[in-house]
């Protein structure tokens, strides 16, 4: 009698093990069939007939069985994208970069139209002070040239007074006749570097 009842107790458990197997198995292909029809929130819509159904939540446990149920996935709905229309981002691009050069070879041309400016400036400057220092060597060449010619005039009066009659032969004439020619010289040089300074 035992080997019998050891037999009851071996289909006993096999059936919980098929039942249990069943039940977990009905319960993946629930949630499969659960998220693959409803696909949001969890609850399935309606159907034709007007039925629900109901789903099952899925719990992590140990997996006995496997079933690999068919199926894809896809996108729900197509939308239209509408592009917009004038200027492209790469013209866009392009007028901003030609403005970008522009606008460097503006300051450039600024720089060097204001670095024109200045040298011109200092040219002026020192033009008007080669001009100034001409017309100051000018007046005083022409102050020296009064002089020269206030002495030339006196020697010229003294050597006609020495050498008139019989002094023309003595000694003092002589001396007289070259201060005159000294003197004379000294008014040409005079004159002379008076005439490279004054302007044509």
């Amino acid at each position: 009698m035992a080997e019998p009842s050891a037999r009851r107790i071996f289909s006993a458990r096999r059936v919980v093990l098929i039942a249990a197997v069943i039940v977990v198995g009905g319960a993946v292909a629930a949630g499969v069939a659960g998220a693959t029809s409803g696909g949001r929130g969890g609850v399935a819509s309606p159907g034709s007939g007007g039925s629900s159904v109901a789903t099952t939540p899925v719990v992590r446990t140990t997996l006995v069985n496997a079933v690999q149920e068919g199926g894809s996935i896809g996108y729900d709905g197509w939308y239209t994208v509408a592009v917009p229309t004038g200027t492209t981002a790469s013209q866009v691009t392009l007028a901003q970069q030609a403005v970008t050069q522009d606008k460097q070879q503006l300051s450039a041309d600024e720089q060097a139209e204001s670095d024109a400016a200045a040298a011109g400036n200092q040219t002026i400057a020192a033009d008007e002070a080669n001009i100034g220092a001409a017309r100051s060597a000018l007046t005083a060449d022409e102050t020296t040239l009064t002089a020269d010619q206030a002495v030339l005039t006196a020697d010229k009066a003294r050597k006609t007074k020495d050498c008139a009659g019989a002094g023309a032969s003595t000694s003092a004439c002589s001396q007289d006749t070259q201060q005159v020619t000294q003197d004379t010289q000294q008014v040409t040089r005079t004159v002379s570097r008076s005439a490279r300074i004054r302007p044509s």
